[in-house]
């Protein structure tokens, strides 16, 4: 896909979210470490879910060194986003390449986001290491 063609196929995935947080949930190796991503730091106000890519991009990073690829937060999705796909993403490639194929991010965002992985580091991806 060409990026404007990926940047649609992943708003149109993405904003079908209804932040029921099933994908949360039912992952067998979620674990809250105090970050709470309804924070308005991370929301906009009167946006349900977040801005698009935001909330999905920083949930993904934030669990990436604990994924073990089940696929419940896909199986488990009732509007069907593909949450593995993303997580797949991010376990194989650098921030900067996952960035150019789930675009959309804003600067202020993109670097803040960044600014979370480097304090946290996924330790599985083999791309960037």
């Amino acid at each position: 896909m060409d990026p404007a063609a990926r940047a649609e196929f992943w708003k149109q995935e993405l904003g079908k979210c209804i932040k029921c947080y099933g994908c949360r949930d039912n992952c067998p190796v979620w674990a809250g470490d105090g970050f709470e991503q309804d924070s308005p730091s991370w929301v906009t106000a009167g946006k349900v879910p977040p801005e698009f890519p935001a909330y999905h991009l920083q949930r993904a990073f934030q669990i990436a060194d604990r994924c073990i690829n089940c696929g419940e937060c896909e199986a488990t999705c009732p509007v069907g986003i593909p949450v593995r796909t993303m997580q797949q993403l991010i376990l194989r490639q650098p921030p900067e390449k996952v960035f150019e194929l789930i675009p959309g991010l804003d600067e202020e965002t993109r670097e803040k986001l960044m600014k979370q992985i480097k304090e946290r580091p996924v330790a599985a991806r083999g791309a960037s290491a």
